[in-house]
């Protein structure tokens, strides 16, 4: 879906690109998409929840409408 919208010009499609996560081999989503919670079957640690909310939240930053926010919980 992100790589559509990349495609038909959309900032968010593009910032996802930028943020490296349309990588599927390096991408920590890569790494959440073959996790034990997903479709995969291997666990991943506070590092790659970490790097990949990090990127996520750069991703959703929403630069026309300063009353929103968006984030991913923090893990302790």
């Amino acid at each position: 879906a992100y790589r559509l919208l990349r495609e038909l010009g959309d900032e968010v499609g593009e910032q996802f690109a930028e943020a490296g996560l349309a990588n599927e081999r390096s991408s920590p989503l890569a790494a959440r998409n073959g996790s034990i919670l997903a479709h995969g079957f291997q666990p991943v640690g506070a590092n790659v929840y970490r790097e990949l909310r990090a990127r996520l939240n750069k991703v959703m930053e929403f630069k026309n409408e300063s009353d929103h926010t968006w984030s991913l919980p923090s893990i302790r």
